[in-house]
C-alpha cells in the first residue's frame, strides 16, 4: 500500500504537535507523576482525529510515545500510555462523529452538549483508565494510588479538552467567515482580554486566582453578541492561557496555588466559564436565527397580502366594468323596447 505524501506529512506534523504540546505541559510543573493536570495535548488528539479521521492516529500514538520516552519513561510505560492516549481520542472522535452529528463550529446546543458530555467526560475515562494503569503495572506508582492518580488524570484531561478543544474546533474554518469591517473591533476584544490578563498575572494585588473569571466574563458577554463563537473561543483561549501560566508560575494571585486540588479548581473554573461562554454565543447564534426566520415570515406576509390586495382590486374593477356593461346593455334594450315608430311588434 503507497503511502501518500500529504498523509505522511499530516502524522509527522500531529506527531511534531502533540510531542510539543506534552513537553509544554511537563515545563509547566503542572504534574504529579509525570500527569499533566492540563490535557492540551488530549483536546489535540481529539480534534485532530475528527477532523482528519481515524488514519492519523499514529500521529497521536507516536507523539504520546516519543513525548514520555523523552520524559524519561521506561519504554513499557511510554507504550501504555500512548495506547490510553490514541484509543482515547478515537473513541471520543467516534462519539462525536456517529453519536452526536457534532458540528466543529458548534453552533447548536447538541453539539456543545455532545463535546462536554461524550468527549471531555467519557472518552478521556479511558486515557485516565489505562494511562494510569500503565503507570501502576510500570513499578512508577503503587495500587494505593490508583483511584487518586486516575482522578488527576481524567481532571486534567477533561479541563484540557474544555479549555482548547473549542478554540481548535472552531477556529479550524469559521476564522473565514469574520467580516472584514469587524476586524479593529476583534483586536479591541483579544486586546482588552490580553491586558486584563497581563495586569492579573503582574500587578501586585492579592485576589483570589479564580477572581479572573469575574474580570473576563464581561469580554465572554461582548464577544458572544458580536462575534459568536469564534469570539468566544479566542478570549477564553487567552484567558485560559493566562491561567495555566499563572498557576504553574505560582505568580500573582495565584502565588500559593501549588496543591493539585487548589490547580483543579482554578483550571476547571476556566472551563467551565469556556463552556458557558459557548452556551452564550449559542443562545445568541439561535436568537439571530428566530429573528431571520420572523423577518422572512413577515416578508412572506406582507407580499402575500399585497397579492390578495391586487387580487381584489383587480376584481372590484372587473365588477364594476361588468356593472357598467350591464348598464349599457339594458339601456340600450330599453331603448329599443321604447322607439314605438320601430316596434315590431305595434299594429295599426
Amino acid at each position: 500500500m503507497k503511502i501518500k505524501p500529504r498523509y505522511l506529512l499530516t502524522v509527522l506534523i500531529l506527531t511534531g504537535l502533540y510531542v510539543v504540546t506534552v513537553m509544554i505541559g511537563l515545563s509547566l510543573a503542572l504534574t504529579v507523576h509525570n500527569i499533566i493536570t492540563v490535557g492540551a495535548p488530549t483536546a489535540l488528539a481529539l480534534v485532530a482525529l475528527f477532523l482528519y479521521g481515524p488514519k492519523v492516529w499514529p500521529g497521536v500514538f507516536f507523539g504520546a510515545l516519543l513525548a514520555n520516552l523523552l520524559s524519561n519513561e521506561p519504554a513499557g510505560i511510554s507504550l501504555g500510555i500512548a495506547i490510553g492516549s490514541t484509543i482515547e481520542a478515537a473513541f471520543g472522535a467516534i462519539i462525536l462523529r456517529r453519536l452526536v452529528h457534532f458540528r466543529p463550529a458548534l453552533t447548536n446546543v447538541g453539539s456543545v452538549v455532545g463535546l462536554i458530555v461524550g468527549a471531555a467526560i467519557f472518552s478521556t475515562m479511558l486515557g485516565a483508565t489505562i494511562g494510569t494503569t500503565s503507570l501502576i503495572v510500570g513499578g512508577a506508582l503503587p495500587w494505593s494510588a490508583f483511584w487518586t492518580s486516575w482522578l488527576l488524570w481524567w481532571v486534567g484531561d477533561t479541563a484540557g479538552v474544555l479549555m482548547f478543544a473549542p478554540f481548535l474546533f472552531v477556529w479550524h474554518d469559521a476564522w473565514r467567515q469574520l467580516d472584514r469591517k469587524q476586524w479593529k473591533e476583534f483586536a479591541a476584544l483579544l486586546f482588552s482580554t490580553l491586558a486584563i490578563g497581563v495586569v492579573f498575572l503582574f500587578w501586585q494585588f492579592k485576589p483570589q486566582g479564580n477572581d479572573l473569571e469575574y474580570l473576563i466574563f464581561p469580554l465572554i458577554i461582548w464577544a458572544a453578541f458580536r462575534f459568536k463563537q469564534l469570539g468566544v473561543t479566542a478570549v477564553s483561549m487567552i484567558a485560559s492561557v493566562v491561567t495555566v501560566s499563572g498557576v504553574a508560575g505560582a505568580s500573582g494571585p495565584f502565588a500559593g496555588f501549588g496543591t493539585s486540588q487548589q490547580q483543579f479548581v482554578t483550571l476547571l473554573n476556566m472551563a467551565i466559564l469556556s463552556m458557558s461562554g459557548i452556551f452564550l454565543a449559542v443562545a445568541v447564534l439561535q436568537r439571530e436565527f428566530y429573528e431571520q426566520g420572523l423577518v422572512r415570515k413577515a416578508e412572506e406576509l406582507r407580499l402575500a397580502r399585497d397579492k390578495i390586495l391586487l387580487e381584489l382590486n383587480e376584481g372590484t374593477e372587473h365588477q364594476l366594468r361588468l356593472e357598467d356593461s350591464n348598464e349599457r346593455i339594458t339601456k340600450i334594450l330599453g331603448q329599443l323596447l321604447n322607439d314605438k315608430p320601430g316596434h315590431p311588434f305595434r299594429h295599426n
